[in-house]
């Protein structure tokens, strides 16, 4: 069974103006109907989520085309999310990286700073309800926006991590592959973890309960495996500690009547926080 979206999100965004993006030799001009921003994100483990979630560098190297032309929407609120009657799309992805396999392959990365992660730019299209005064308030300064990436995957592809000093309270014993055991960690394929293991996730879901956190690790797309990067939200609050977000460019004629750009906004934002 396919696993419900399991949220990573980058960090705050700045309105640099009126400017162009690169990338992928690439130039990305903002106009008077579309605006773009830079983010990073999916970085591979040692990163981890605040739900106890990570991705190993293979799997992110084989899965980020998925998620150019995906949708970005306001706060994840879409009809067949089951979070809003409405659809509140904003724009797309429209350009993505991931850095060349080194020599050798991909394995674990030694540190945090090390961790490889998806770079990509996103469009907003001005004619969008609610995107004008978004642009406003991130050029205002009033409101600074954050990245939210929608990730989808197959349990039976997924993994756990244990921490070597948890393994014998969870059931578990010491087991590879050998860079993760040198890393004091081992791996667990998600349908073969004992139940224990598997009982660490809240109601089943891809969330680690705070109790285990730092003990055990969600993987998703294990290390063999792929994930789905089905769409990126403009929202409030970041869940990936090393996601970062770059220039957000627009042109500058920007609106100065919040009543014609985004009506019921504080509602709004309640909803997403």
């Amino acid at each position: 069974m396919k696993a419900l979206k399991s949220t990573l999100v980058a960090s705050r965004v700045r309105c640099a103006g009126e400017s162009r993006l690169e990338l992928g030799g690439e130039s990305f001009v903002p106009d008077g109907s579309k605006a773009y921003f830079e983010f990073w994100c999916a970085h591979s483990f040692p990163v981890i989520t605040t739900d106890g979630t990570a991705v190993y560098p293979s799997v992110v190297d084989r899965s980020h085309r998925t998620m150019l032309h995906q949708v970005i929407n306001l706060g994840h609120l879409m009809e067949a999310y089951g979070t809003s009657a409405q659809d509140r799309v904003l724009g797309s992805v429209v350009g993505i990286e991931f850095p060349e396999m080194p020599e050798g392959g991909w394995g674990l990365p030694g540190s945090v700073e090390a961790s490889p992660g998806i770079h990509g730019v996103g469009v907003l299209h001005r004619a969008c309800k609610g995107v004008p005064r978004i642009l406003e308030m991130q050029h205002s300064g009033e409101r600074a926006w954050a990245v939210s990436m929608e990730v989808e995957f197959y349990r039976s592809e997924c993994a756990f991590l244990v921490r070597r000093d948890s393994l014998s309270k969870l059931g578990c014993s010491e087991q590879g592959p050998d860079e993760f055991k040198a890393a004091g960690w081992s791996v667990y394929d998600y349908e073969g973890a004992p139940p224990m293991l598997q009982n660490t996730l809240v109601n089943g879901m891809p969330v680690v309960a705070t109790e285990h956190q730092g003990s055990v690790v969600f993987l998703a797309g294990g290390l063999r495996g792929n994930v789905h990067f089905s769409g990126l939200a403009l929202t409030l609050m970041g869940k990936e500690p090393t996601a970062k977000a770059g220039r957000f460019t627009a042109s500058m004629d920007l609106p100065t009547d919040p009543e014609k750009a985004l009506p019921h906004l504080a509602r709004v934002l309640e909803l997403i926080k």
